[in-house]
């Protein structure tokens, strides 16, 4: 498990046939990754944390110091909720391991003692918003 923090806002309107305006709040949201897949004999690892680290500082660029309705597209059609929130975040670490895996392929192929990441996987996702408010996806 790896865990990473993040700034969002996002508007709320609890009401909107009631209210005609929303609420702009903000959270630090802290996003924990779970993977799975074989520990490496040389590394004692499932993946290097270099290589995690990188895989969720992309992920989180996107979201960090955003309002999320106005600058991430997906949210311009899902409720920020913290459950879609967290679908999303699973969503982009699995595609980003999907194409790390194919560069970790290509370079296995010029250096066999690279460690093979073709079985290493997200599992699941846990997004704080607060420290007694918090999503899992998949829900198990």
């Amino acid at each position: 498990m790896r865990a990473v923090h993040f700034s969002s806002a996002h508007s709320y309107n609890p009401a909107p046939s009631v209210h005609n305006s929303s609420l702009s709040l903000g959270h630090n949201f802290r996003l924990e990754t779970h993977f799975s897949g074989p520990i490496d004999a040389e590394s004692g690892m499932i993946a290097n944390l270099r290589d995690i680290d990188a895989w969720l500082s992309e992920v989180i660029q996107d979201l960090d110091h955003r309002h999320l309705e106005v600058d991430v597209e997906y949210f311009k059609s899902h409720a920020p909720s913290p459950e879609n929130i967290a679908i999303y975040c699973f969503d982009r670490i699995a595609e980003v391991l999907s194409l790390a895996k194919i560069e970790n392929q290509k370079s296995r192929r010029a250096d066999s003692s690279i460690q093979d990441l073709s079985s290493v996987n997200v599992v699941k996702v846990r997004l704080y918003e607060s420290d007694n408010l918090w999503v899992d996806f998949p829900i198990t």
